[in-house]
């Protein structure tokens, strides 16, 4: 029987030596690959070749990943390879063993899984501590596009062009909408993202006027210009959203040729206007 304890331990000791890899070489989210740690990864040890078992004059690398089961679903390559980088990018992948320069860096994958980055589309937590817990489950880009965030420049101004892995945001709907609205959120963190429903006025309850509305889809356009990745919609959280409104900012979105991110509204919008209530 596997000691579970023993197995935490070892797996997120792995992934803890992981973590050191990509500070020594950040270029690696370039390319998005990251070894993630998965008991379904074990391969036996007659499956390894020895990683210094390359004749002389062979080509040498900065990093080799070894003995990792590499997934890479575009391929559909699923076995046990030598991945070989430099400069921050893949250049080989190799059944045989590879060799690193002198002052290369060699990383033993063995019982890990070397795969693609994964991204996750619906990341809340947007701080190093999150980012971290992130890049050990293989996330190497976390993306906060539901709610979104606002305003978009100050979020990305805080980060200082800097992360554990890779991070962006929508253009936050609900913080937009009681900025044009002139409301004020009943809380707020420093990195600015707010309670979601809470607001100190009606302004989440009654539909904008259309000197409202015209406020707000100039704010929505300004955040996609500071880099907001398309458009966040909690309709559950903001539930006097009206049906022209929405209408009318899903038809700026479309004429910037970017996505809308929705929460629907709640389930009990079902029963009263059949499935298209949700999104109306």
């Amino acid at each position: 029987m596997v000691n579970a304890g023993s197995w935490i331990r070892s797996e997120t000791t792995a992934a803890w030596r992981l973590l050191r890899v990509v500070k020594r070489a950040p270029t690696l989210f370039t390319v998005t690959w990251l070894l993630v740690v998965s008991s379904a990864a074990c391969v036996s040890d007659d499956e390894r070749g020895d990683p210094r078992s390359v004749a002389d004059g062979a080509r040498r690398f900065d990093l080799v990943i070894a003995n990792g089961r590499v997934i890479d679903p575009e391929t559909g390559l699923d076995a046990v390879r030598y991945i070989g980088i430099e400069d921050g990018t893949i250049v080989a992948l190799s059944e045989a063993a590879l060799d690193i320069t002198d002052d290369g860096l060699f990383v033993d994958a063995g019982q890990l899984v070397v795969a693609p980055g994964f991204i996750d589309l619906h990341a809340h937590g947007q701080d190093v501590a999150s980012s971290r817990y992130q890049a050990m489950d293989g996330v190497t880009t976390a993306l906060e596009l539901e709610v979104g965030v606002f305003p978009v420049d100050r979020w990305y101004d805080e980060r200082g062009g800097e992360g554990l892995i890779n991070f962006g945001a929508s253009v936050s709907h609900q913080g937009a909408r009681v900025r044009a609205m002139r409301s004020a959120f009943a809380s707020v963190n420093s990195e600015g993202t707010f309670s979601l429903g809470e607001s100190s006025d009606d302004t989440l309850y009654r539909a904008a006027s259309d000197g409202e509305l015209t406020r707000l889809k100039v704010l929505m356009e300004e955040g996609l210009r500071a880099g907001g990745i398309g458009f966040g919609f909690g309709l559950s959280y903001t539930p006097g959203v009206s049906h022209r409104e929405l209408l009318q900012l899903f038809q700026v979105a479309a004429a910037s040729d970017v996505p809308s991110f929705v929460h629907l509204r709640s389930a009990r919008d079902f029963a009263h206007g059949g499935p298209l209530a949700p999104f109306q």
